[in-house]
């Protein structure tokens, strides 16, 4: 997962879909949760904020980001992790 998403500009009212996946590099399912420390009013998560990440598997998800004013959009989300044997 990248730390930080830049964007570049947008047209205001036009509308951004962009998908990532969580990736496994072990062969043990994980679940997951995604929360929203800092949120924004133009950038929503589109995808389950909680799921399973498959073992040796990519789990998308997706955000949607629409710009309604000419400003630098900010949102913070926290991926959290289950950890296997603990």
């Amino acid at each position: 997962m990248p730390k930080r998403i830049e964007l570049g500009k947008i047209s205001i009212g036009s509308q951004l879909k962009k998908d990532f996946y969580i990736e496994s590099n072990c062969p043990v399912n994980f679940d997951y949760e995604l929360k929203e420390i800092t949120n924004h009013p133009d950038i929503r998560i589109v995808s389950p904020m909680g799921g399973e990440i498959i073992g040796m598997g990519k789990t998308p998800f997706s955000f949607i980001y629409t710009p309604q004013t000419f400003t630098t959009a900010e949102a913070v989300y926290e991926i959290r992790t289950s950890e296997f044997d603990f």
